[in-house]
């Protein structure tokens, strides 16, 4: 979840509104409503058929959600209770206007009226978020993550710098003991200090020696390696009770800057101009700085995933990747949301699959509660729709289209008619005995575990690095103009978890996000374990470096009986913007695409 509410101003404009006034033109003014519930309303402009409203209306963002808008135009004659002729209404969603085409205008025509009403949106910034900084950003050629076949070498590149750093006769902060100082390394950009390095604590020392680190250089930005490049230090005394006092702070250059495996040392005198005195020497630093590259080539004897980045190994959580950049401005900037709806057809399902007139099943009614949701982000209303674990015309593949073609026109009724038409055409069966696909290099010894769902998240993952590589490389700091959400409706809990963990992992660097609803009785103790927000999934060595997976019971989702539609989308959806915004940081993408 985002650590933070996304509010936006919402401003209007109209063009040839009705006259409802004989001697003078309408008085317009604009009241919203959101789910029929009133939100605000904007300021009357006199005499005025093609108003602009100044005063913009502001509402709660909220992704997970169906938020349906309703906007009322009154003449206004009433001043005092803002009462007055209807000029017409206009229906659409917050999801709608959000994710309108960049430099497009969302012009509406207006109802039971004339006209047509403009909508315009802000984000509202708040203050956290001027501060995000991504604690890596892949900064090379290459994937975070990425598979390699049997058979295949890659070269492994170590290419690192080594810190060894250490104070001289450093000012004595404490009353009654000496300071307890560690320091930082910032790199300076225009007028601000981007964070580099943090040291350990060293306890009562005057003359402390920090212990050694290494610094790779896929955290480093490019600029670092460039002459001229300047760098500020800043040294400061731990207090256990208090805040911590600056002892005194220094700026560098090239700290980075072709560094040989010999070293460089680097000296400054540290100064507090905060203070009187403000040039008096408050101690020395001294960093010993060494640069060292080995590149060695391995042969895998195994299908595996490897990761260029050492960010991305064994790790035991995940990391922060969220920046300046939201998920507001990845819609702005032209990012596109592309819905890959993928149901469980395996013989565990039993009746839940049945179709029955004017009575929702298990796998529509979650269908419907997402895809509804969904739907005004994904641009032509066109879903993919996906099965596996069934026979179709005959064969069992590792997955197929569940209509004719993998695109389903109409939106999530579209994916609906075609789930009911096509459904005595799909006989259920075990995806132990699914043949052909990439099973032979993909699947562990050649077969597939009786409910694997991970051959389609490869599939799409297949088309998000097609995407990335060959329109938008990593290192070029450009937004993918597609973010692929794939939707799976499941019953069952037996998997290949090595093979599912794999496709988790090479995924999580690409911009995908997965949504697993569980339906039917089962525990699912093997299908919730890929919802690892606690703690990062790892195989072969590597990492999700992101968070990219929610799973929810369906009959969770359950009162009374009933399954509550609203709920089940907001508990599967509702990590997806964090899910955009992390993939951005990771990447450092803050540049348009032109795709």
């Amino acid at each position: 979840m985002l650590p933070y509410e996304i509010l936006l101003n919402i401003f209007f404009s109209c063009k040839n509104l009705a006259n409802k006034d004989i001697l003078s033109k309408s008085d317009p003014m604009i009241e919203l409503y959101m789910n029929d519930t009133f939100i605000g309303r904007t300021e009357k402009v006199k005499n005025n058929l093609n108003p602009s409203f100044s005063t913009p209306i502001k509402v709660t963002y909220n992704f997970e959600k169906l938020q349906n808008l309703t906007i009322k135009i009154i003449d206004v004659d009433n001043d005092n209770n803002n009462t007055g002729d209807n000029l017409g209404n206009v229906k659409t969603t917050l999801g709608e206007l959000v994710s309108q085409e960049p430099g497009t205008a969302f012009t509406l025509p207006v109802n039971d009226g004339k006209g047509t009403v403009t909508m315009t949106y802000e984000e509202i910034i708040p203050s956290i978020r001027k501060t995000l900084t991504s604690d890596y950003v892949a900064l090379g050629n290459g994937l975070v993550t990425q598979e390699v076949k049997k058979g295949s070498s890659y070269k492994i590149v170590v290419d690192k710098f080594i810190i060894n750093a250490k104070g001289i006769d450093l000012e004595k902060k404490d009353l009654f003991g000496k300071s307890d100082p560690y320091y930082y390394i910032y790199r300076l950009i225009g007028g601000n200090k981007i964070l580099i390095y943090k040291s350990e604590i060293i306890k009562s020392n005057l003359n402390p020696i920090w212990k050694t680190t290494e610094i790779y250089t896929e955290n480093l930005d490019t600029n670092c390696f460039s002459q001229g490049q300047k760098y500020w230090i800043e040294v400061y005394d731990y207090d256990k009770y208090g805040s911590d006092d600056l002892i005194g702070e220094v700026e560098l250059e090239d700290l980075f800057y072709e560094i040989s495996p010999d070293g460089q040392e680097f000296r400054g005198e540290l100064t507090d101009k905060s203070r009187k005195n403000k040039y008096k020497k408050r101690g020395e630093i001294v960093l010993n700085i060494t640069h060292t590259v080995n590149i060695k080539e391995e042969t895998v004897n195994s299908y595996k995933v490897i990761s260029n980045y050492t960010f991305a190994k064994n790790l035991k959580a995940y990391p922060n990747l969220q920046s300046t950049v939201s998920f507001i401005d990845a819609m702005k900037m032209g990012m596109k949301l592309n819905v890959i709806c993928a149901v469980d057809y395996t013989s565990s399902n039993g009746s839940m699959h049945d179709v029955v007139d004017h009575t929702m099943n298990p796998y529509q009614t979650a269908l419907s509660a997402v895809g509804q949701v969904l739907e005004p982000y994904d641009h032509d209303k066109k879903f993919s729709f996906l099965g596996y674990g069934g026979h179709k015309n005959g064969e069992f593949p590792p997955y197929f289209t569940v209509g004719e073609t993998e695109q389903v026109d109409g939106g999530v009724q579209g994916i609906l008619d075609t789930y009911a038409r096509t459904r005595d055409m799909i006989k259920m069966g075990d995806m132990g005995t699914a043949k052909g696909g990439d099973m032979d290099w993909r699947a562990n010894n050649g077969k597939y575990y009786c409910d694997d769902f991970y051959q389609i998240i490869n599939a799409i993952s297949d088309k998000a690095e097609n995407d990335m590589m060959t329109k938008f490389p990593p290192g070029s700091h450009q937004l993918p103009s597609d973010y692929y959400i794939i939707f799976f409706v499941i019953d069952g809990d037996g998997f290949d978890m090595d093979g599912t963990i794999r496709a988790l992992v090479r995924a999580s660097s690409l911009p995908v996000s997965i949504v697993l609803i569980g339906v039917g009785d089962g525990s699912f103790a093997n299908l919730s374990k890929f919802d690892a927000d606690g703690m990062p999934l790892t195989v072969d060595e590597v990492s999700t470096i992101r968070d990219i997976v929610q799973f929810v019971k369906f009959n969770e989702c359950k009162t009374d009986g009933t399954v509550d539609i609203i709920k089940l989308a907001a508990e599967v959806l509702a990590e997806i913007p964090t899910q955009v915004e992390t993939f951005i940081g990771l990447y450092g993408c803050n540049i348009v695409n032109n795709v």
